[in-house]
Order: C-alpha cells, then sequence, then structure tokens
C-alpha cells in the first residue's frame, strides 16, 4: 500500500516536515484571529480617523487573510493531496503557496514599516538623516524579500534553494530583523526625550508606550533570528517555514494594538475637574465676624459670613501629544 513507506519513517523526520507546517499555520491561525479583534476594535473606536489610516487597515486585514489561506494550503497539499507520497520528505519540494506567502507577507509589512517610519518623522520632528536610514533598510527589506520569493517560486526545491540563493535567504531575515530594532530604538529615544517636559502622569504613560515598543521590536527580531537560526542548524527541512508562517501577523498586530491603544491613552490625559467647597474648611458653618465701630452703641453688630465655594480647574494639555506617541 502506499501508505506503508510512509508509516515506517522515522517519527523526528514527520515532524521536522508535516509537523512543523502544521504547528507553524495553527500559530497563524492565532494571530490571525488576533488580528481581526484588532481591527473590529480600531473601526469600533476610529470610524472618523485618516483615511489613509482606515484604508491601511483595510489592507493589512486583506492581506492577512490571504496570508492564512497561503499557509493552509501547503497543509492541505502535503497532508492530503499528496498523502503517502514520501518523495516530499526525501527530497523537500515547496508547494507554490510558500513562495507566495513570502510575497505578501514582505507587502504587509512593508505597510507596517511606512506606518511606524513617519510616526518616527513626527516624533523626530522630519529628521532627514534618520529617516533616511530607516527608509533604506525598508527598501532592503521590500527588494530581498521579493527576489527570495520570486526565485523560491521558480525553484521551490529547497536543496536548489539552499545551494543557490542561501545568502539571500540570510539576508531576507537580516533586514527585517535590523530594521525593527533600529525604528524600535529610534521610537524610544524621542520618547524618552520627551518625557522631560512632561508631568508626572504623563511620563507612566510614556513608559508603557517605550515598554510596549521595545516589547514588540524584539519580538518581531527574535522571530527573524530564530527562523534563520532554525534554517542554519537545519536546511533540509521546513522547520524554518513554521516559525516564518506567523510573522506578517505579528507586524500587522503591533501596528494595530499601538494604534488602538490611543483610545486608552487619551482617557488617561483626560482634564481633572474638582470643586472645594471653602465651607468645608471653616470650624462652623456660618461665622460671626464683629466689626469695630466708633459709635459705641454699634460695637455690638453681627455680620453672618456667606459659604463661599472655589471651583478649581485643572486642565492636562497632553491629550494631542500622547495620542502622537500611540
Amino acid at each position: 500500500m502506499a501508505t506503508t513507506p510512509l508509516l515506517k519513517l522515522p517519527p523526528s523526520l514527520l515532524s521536522e516536515t508535516f509537523g512543523a507546517v502544521l504547528l507553524g499555520a495553527l500559530a497563524t491561525t492565532l494571530v490571525y484571529g488576533i488580528l481581526c479583534q484588532q481591527c473590529y476594535a480600531f473601526f469600533q473606536r476610529f470610524r472618523k480617523d485618516r483615511p489613509f489610516l482606515r484604508y491601511s487597515v483595510c489592507a493589512l486585514w486583506a492581506l492577512g487573510s490571504a496570508h492564512l489561506a497561503l499557509t493552509i494550503h501547503p497543509i492541505y497539499v502535503i497532508l492530503v493531496s499528496g498523502f503517502g507520497d514520501i518523495s516530499i520528505l526525501l527530497v523537500p519540494r515547496m508547494p507554490w503557496s510558500i513562495p507566495v506567502s513570502i510575497m505578501l507577507t514582505t507587502i504587509s509589512d512593508t505597510l507596517v514599516r511606512i506606518l511606524f517610519t513617519y510616526r518616527l518623522w513626527i516624533l523626530s520632528e522630519k529628521n532627514f538623516v534618520l529617516i533616511a536610514i530607516s527608509g533604506i533598510l525598508l527598501l532592503l527589506d521590500a527588494v530581498t524579500g521579493l527576489l527570495f520569493a520570486v526565485k523560491a517560486l521558480a525553484v521551490r526545491n529547497i536543496t536548489v534553494i539552499n545551494a543557490e540563493f542561501g545568502p539571500l535567504f540570510y539576508l531576507t531575515l537580516t533586514a527585517p530583523a535590523v530594521a525593527d530594532l533600529y525604528t524600535s530604538l529610534a521610537l524610544c529615544y524621542y520618547l524618552t526625550r520627551r518625557r522631560m517636559h512632561l508631568n508626572r502622569r504623563t511620563n507612566s504613560i510614556l513608559n508603557a508606550i517605550i515598554a510596549y515598543t521595545i516589547n514588540t521590536g524584539l519580538l518581531t527580531s527574535m522571530m527573524c533570528f530564530v527562523s534563520m537560526i532554525t534554517h542554519a542548524v537545519m536546511p533540509h527541512n521546513f522547520i524554518f517555514i513554521g516559525v516564518y508562517f506567523p510573522l506578517s501577523g505579528l507586524y500587522s498586530n503591533a501596528l494595530l494594538g499601538s494604534l488602538n491603544a490611543r483610545d486608552w491613552f487619551r482617557r488617561e490625559t483626560e482634564s481633572i475637574h474638582a470643586i472645594i467647597p471653602l465651607s468645608s474648611l471653616r470650624t462652623a458653618s456660618t461665622e460671626q465676624v464683629e466689626e469695630p465701630s466708633v459709635n459705641p452703641s454699634n460695637s455690638g453688630i453681627k455680620v453672618d459670613a456667606m459659604p463661599v465655594a472655589v471651583h478649581v480647574q485643572v486642565e492636562r494639555k497632553t491629550t494631542s501629544e500622547t495620542s502622537r506617541y500611540a
């Protein structure tokens, strides 16, 4: 039977191919579910946001949906259409959907980095040199990602890809990792500079933004490096593909998480109003005051003091500032 050779294969070989692709697809499905929730929350809270942002969120959701479909396709090809075919294990060959998913990942990541670069442009007060470096890294990531995807789609044999396009593959993963670290560190630097001009409460909010920026940048960079390391150690299996699958959704969720957090930042920086009645500071509800007079007959005149209240309003002018950082 066709399944006999497959059953006699070492379990490690199955887990490094079928298992890696399956786990990567499951992780991608989980990340896509979070992406859908983030998109729904965005349009519930920011329906009147700038058109460019709204269109970008729609594009990210569409790219994420297509990427999920392309992630599920290899599982169907390997586990259903090609069930019992051990040639995919002995001579690893990519389904066409994997290189195409790399293309979509590159496109969505480029869109996310453009938005983060624009935010850096605002925070740095239009620092041309800083943005030029970010733009070069962004362009390098886009070119290498698309070039590798096109070459992998033409060959689709992992052994040939490793032999001919190994350096290009490592550059494809190194460029986004460096770009993420650079953008995160630059954003944190300019956010830290703003702290000296703000009050204590706003500083605590900026600390939360800085922590979020560092964590998201480190997470995506770490995923790139893990995929690169697994490929360097085990180049002839699909583990590096399983690690790479959810990367696109992580980028999109990082952006949408920061966009949706603007609502919380604005609530935290709303105006504080307080009314303090001065009558509560007196020892009695009504005071009697004696006024001296030159006329002895009027020396006993008593005057009732009216209760007085002072309205104290403290306005925090930080809403527009913190919303720019989110």
